[in-house]
């Protein structure tokens, strides 16, 4: 971010982040700023700020774990009603059995992610404020807020360090006038609202305790059931100056410059404090802002820049756009004017939410961020569409250090998945729970209208991100150590779970096609779920697959392929679409967020077009007609899904009003997003979702094959991506496309291994030249519109291709 040290009066925008000349009006249009384990929220107000403060492991304990009950003896009773027809009749008896085994009778969400507390800032009297202007740096993970006032202009600026695990706020001056300031800690307010966040503050702490000593605050609490709690630390340093205490507050006066690094700690046990432990480690960090940040951004920045997408101006002029204020980049696109800048913003302002937000742990559904006591759905993990839309784009944009936060969750619930298949199932593997905070993987209570206690397919989803990780990577090691052995418990599942029909194919059933209801149906659970069936055939064929690579377990590759040829058959409904359920009782409801049975196109690779074009057509249709319903119905996770198959299914037009769409209703002023149309509900899926579906437009690829702007729309603006990651061990080093609509394309692909691969265009390939030798770009027999090139390990190879009109 450009810092003129003393001469400029407003925050300019940063190359890779926003200015805004506005306060955040609520704390979803904070300035966001993390690293993973701790974020904060700030509010920007320049008299009178607050900081909302927070750490990913502060959910609200549970006095117990209610696990799953002991529904397998009663499997044969419940497939039974499902093979009737009464599938209602099934859950309910579910229901029922599961109360009478002792579970609650309410439907049971894990526990509440929560704010930790807020930094309450004063700056004393100011008399009128002008030439306000705040700004998010993505690329340093800074926040500033920059003001005027009756003595001068002062500024402050915050960042979350992954270097030194702190919150630092500096306050300053810039013309060099002494500062007066207040600071204390401040519980979160827990207002009446629509979530019940009053009502959750009052159940779930216990005791809170808050004080200033010389230059220190600290924040104390304990949970109101278990002994866990948490404690903050916080120290005021000041260059210059005099610092006293009034109550809980610390009173600065005649500062040059004000330093205060804060640390959030989780406790076990809320009666051991680590409160002068903390105090040590504080007083050991450099009194220097700026040392501090150059610690942090050189760790944040690295990864942040390994991708980038510039856009050129066009008719729309993004050149100037991305100076505008970033509420009127987000009020344009609400009106239907996406301009460049936008894209390129939101397209950065996703990456960065992800990375701040991936620590420990995945982000949740609020990123790290939250500024009530009860957020919508707990602000868990939610596992069957959130989870893995948040974070998309972390291979691809080549964060893989946020894929592993993912990798850890999955692995550390693994013990409680087998306890979930073989009490719900009885049947020997892993079965998720579809949602979690992190503390129990065990299936939570269910109700007869939300039955997922049956849904299968969500370890199998989850591990198609480490079979992504394999394929970009070739990491062998983890091929064999981590992903070959939870597909293998995956597959055991299956080999106990599936029973044959009539013809000798497979039936899943119980099944379950997240969260939807068939249209002629009477309950969420059902028989052969698209999405169960693609699933279980790509576990097994990529279990196969590994194993043959490793040289290990040839019976049971025989076996799992022999399953995979008994698999049902995916069927087409009257209107030529792929239904979500394989099954011809159970009819389409097009009405519904999840979208759940694209899977075979997205993110599953069983959907292509020189080996199924039946099932390609069918999904197409499948994916125009949830398209075509209401805009309101959809959410920034169905979005991104919609806009990913139809990329890869070749539908610009498709994949382009999808992504449209969560530009138009889904991003605040301050380029978080949100989960509803509408800018409802602080959500980070459409933050994750938003670079991957812009990626995948332009980028996509599976073993041997890399497709070049295959959901590019003919309006979209010239520009130049660089750095994304491809499956078979390709770095796309730089991707240029020129003409509206293209008619060059020039790309830069580095492989680490020798290999010959497909290139493949959306129309006609009129010339191609490899490092200027149209020689060294072979015909291909996929078509027209695809060639051979022979790579290199360790070396670039420039692609210069001319597309026929």
């Amino acid at each position: 971010m450009k810092r003129d040290k003393d001469k400029q009066t407003f925050l300019e925008s940063p190359r890779r982040g926003f200015v805004s000349r506005r306060p955040a009006r609520t704390w979803e249009e904070a300035l966001a700023v993390g690293n993973g384990t701790m974020g904060a929220l700030v509010m920007s107000q320049p008299k009178e700020e607050t900081l909302i403060l927070s750490h990913e492991r502060f959910f609200f304990p549970r006095s117990s774990h209610v696990g799953p009950v002991h529904l397998a003896p009663h499997l044969p009773h419940i497939r039974q009603f499902l093979a009737e027809g009464r599938c209602g009749d099934a859950a309910r008896f579910a229901y029922d059995e599961a109360v009478r085994q002792g579970m609650p009778e309410e439907n049971l969400l894990p526990n509440a992610f929560h704010p930790a507390f807020d930094l309450l800032v004063g700056m004393g009297p100011q008399g009128g404020v002008r030439d306000y202007s705040r700004a998010l740096d993505f690329e340093t993970g800074e926040a500033i807020v920059r003001w005027t006032n009756q003595r001068g202009r002062f500024e402050r600026r915050v960042f979350v360090s992954r270097a030194d695990n702190a919150i630092v706020v500096g306050i300053r001056s810039l013309d060099g006038i002494p500062t007066d300031c207040t600071l204390m800690f401040n519980a979160r307010p827990a207002e009446r609202d629509r979530f019940g966040s009053d009502r959750r503050f009052a159940s779930g702490i216990r005791s809170v305790e808050i004080a200033a000593e010389g230059e220190w605050l600290t924040y104390r609490s304990a949970y109101a059931v278990a002994p866990k709690g948490y404690e903050g630390v916080g120290r005021v340093a000041t260059r210059g100056g005099t610092i006293a205490n009034q109550g809980n507050v610390v009173c600065v006066e005649d500062a040059d410059e004000v330093l205060v690094p804060i640390r959030i700690v989780p406790l076990d046990d809320a009666r051991e404090s680590r409160v002068e432990e903390t105090k040590r480690s504080l007083s050991s960090l450099p009194q220097d802002y700026d040392a501090l940040l150059e610690r942090h951004a050189a760790i944040h920045g690295e990864i942040f820049r390994r991708v980038s997408l510039e856009l050129d101006s066009g008719e729309l002029g993004s050149g100037e756009d991305r100076d505008l204020p970033s509420e009127e980049l987000v009020e344009r696109a609400s009106r239907g004017d996406v301009s460049p800048a936008f894209l390129e913003k939101a397209f950065d302002a996703g990456r960065y939410m992800v990375l701040s937000s991936s620590g420990e742990w995945p982000p949740n559904l609020q990123g790290v961020w939250t500024g009530i006591w009860a957020p919508p759905w707990g602000g868990n993990y939610t596992l069957d569409a959130n989870v893995q839309a948040a974070l998309s784009p972390a291979l691809v944009c080549d964060m893989p250090e946020c894929l592993e936060s993912l990798f850890r969750l999955v692995e550390s619930l693994l013990p409680d998945w087998r306890t979930n298949a073989e009490r719900v199932f009885g049947c020997r593997g892993v079965v998720s729970c579809a949602a979690t905070t992190g503390d129990s993987g065990l299936v939570p209570g269910f109700n007869v209208g939300w039955p997922l206690v049956f849904w299968t397919a969500g370890a199998g989803w989850l591990a198609n991100a480490f079979l992504d990780y394999w394929l970009v990577t070739g990491d062998r090691d983890f091929l064999a150590r981590r992903l070959a052995p939870l597909l293998k418990e995956i597959a055991l599942f299956y080999e106990d779970f599936l029973v044959e029909d009539e013809t000798g194919r497979y039936l899943f059933s119980p099944s379950y096609s997240p969260e939807n209801t068939p249209s002629n149906g009477d309950s969420q659970v059902a028989i052969n779920a698209t999405m169960d069936i693609a699933v279980a055939k790509e576990v097994l064929a990529n279990l196969a697959s590994a194993c043959e690579t490793l040289g290990i377990e040839s019976e049971g590759v025989a076996r799992w392929r022999a399953m995979i040829a008994k698999m049902p058959e995916y069927l087409t409904n009257e209107d030529g679409a792929l239904k979500e359920w394989t099954h011809p009782d159970l009819a389409d409801q097009y009405e519904h967020r999840h979208v759940c049975h694209l899977y075979p196109a997205y993110p599953g690779l069983e959907a292509d077009e020189y080996a199924n074009p039946a099932l390609c057509a069918a999904l197409r249709r499948a994916a125009e007609l949830r398209l075509a319903q209401d805009p309101k119905i959809q959410k920034g996770f169905g979005l991104y899904h919609l806009s990913m198959a139809c990329s890869r299914l070749g539908c610009p037009d498709l994949a382009w009003r999808a992504l449209r769409q969560m530009a138009e209703e889904h991003y605040y002023p301050n380029f978080a997003t949100a989960h509803n149309y509408g800018r409802d509900i602080f959500n980070l899926d459409a933050s994750g979702g938003f670079p991957s579906a812009l990626v995948e437009m332009l980028v996509a690829s599976r073993p041997g094959r890399i497709d070049l702007l295959p959901g590019l729309p003919d309006e979209f603006e010239p520009g130049t991506l660089r750095g994304v990651l491809c499956r078979g061990r390709i770095r796309i080093e730089e991707l240029a496309w020129i003409g509206k609509p293209v008619s060059k394309v020039r790309a830069t692909l580095r492989s680490e291994t020798d290999q010959t691969v497909t290139i493949r265009l959306p129309r006609e390939i009129a010339a191609i030249r490899a490092d200027g030798d149209p020689a060294r770009a072979g015909e291909s027999r996929l078509g027209v519109n695809c060639r051979e090139v022979r790579l290199t390990a360790g070396r670039n190879v420039v692609l210069e291709i001319d597309l026929r009109s």
